[in-house]
């Protein structure tokens, strides 16, 4: 796929500098800004697949994703917890550490995937209680909160995010299949869509697009349910309107 070069990033207008374009010309090497790929969907959300190839979003605009929009949705409590029901690791290949209670006790629950086991950590008081003779039946994990994840700036600016990618993604594909276009080019967007674009690298303070969150199925914590995600596209009288973004047992509705 994608058998050409953007000239230009589609989020901040940069100049997009290719690796092939130096030639051995080291001192142009640091102006290279395509080293890095796109995952749409995080990668620490378990997408491998779903990805803009290096040479589509600028450097700058990737790193930034990652860290001021991905970040701060995958820090958010109610998708910490369904990364670890789902056991999916972080891009340094831990899965995210459970906060419970155990024997009326703080302690957390991580999987080793070495060991693929999970293992309690407890404190020395803890213990001694065990030690003790106390004899806990359960241990009890925060709960899934949906309300988090309502009228939410953050998961508002997530969801933007992959929209503009993924029709960013098939607007490369359609240019693909067509045999009238130039190696390197770049898009014009109309001024809604160039909206959503600076939205989703700029923010705007308090700014929340029209969206919906609910749970569609029961969690199953370790169920190994190979589902990730699935992106669907609202299209009415040939005009995108939206995108219904399913994530684990979620289902995310985001009307533009």
């Amino acid at each position: 796929m994608y058998k050409y070069k953007l000239t230009k990033c589609p989020f901040c207008g940069s100049k997009l500098i290719h690796s092939d374009e130096i030639g051995e010309n080291k001192e142009l090497k640091d102006k290279i800004n395509t080293r890095s790929e796109e995952h749409i969907v995080p990668k620490s959300l378990g997408n491998d697949d779903l990805v803009l190839q290096k040479g589509i979003i600028c450097d700058n605009c990737n790193h930034y994703f990652s860290t001021n929009v991905e970040k701060l949705f995958l820090e958010i409590e109610t998708i910490k917890l369904l990364r670890s029901y789902h056991l999916v690791p972080s891009r340094k290949n831990k899965v995210p550490p459970l906060d419970v209670l155990f024997c009326g006790d703080n302690a957390i629950l991580k999987y080793d995937k070495n060991l693929n086991t999970m293992i309690m950590e407890i404190d020395p008081y803890t213990c001694y209680k065990l030690i003790s003779g106390v004899k806990p039946n359960w241990f009890f994990s925060k709960c899934i909160d949906i309300n988090q994840l309502k009228n939410n700036y953050i998961v508002s600016r997530f969801l933007v995010k992959i929209f503009t990618e993924i029709n960013l993604y098939y607007m490369l594909v359609a240019t693909e299949e067509s045999s009238d276009y130039d190696e390197n080019f770049y898009f014009e967007f109309d001024n809604k869509m160039k909206e959503l674009f600076d939205y989703a690298r700029y923010g705007k303070v308090n700014k929340l697009y029209d969206y919906k969150v609910e749970q569609i199925k029961d969690i199953i914590p370790l169920s190994n349910d190979d589902f990730i995600c699935s992106i669907e596209l609202l299209v009415n009288n040939d005009e995108i309107t939206g995108m219904i973004f399913k994530l684990y047992e979620l289902q995310f509705a985001l009307y533009i």
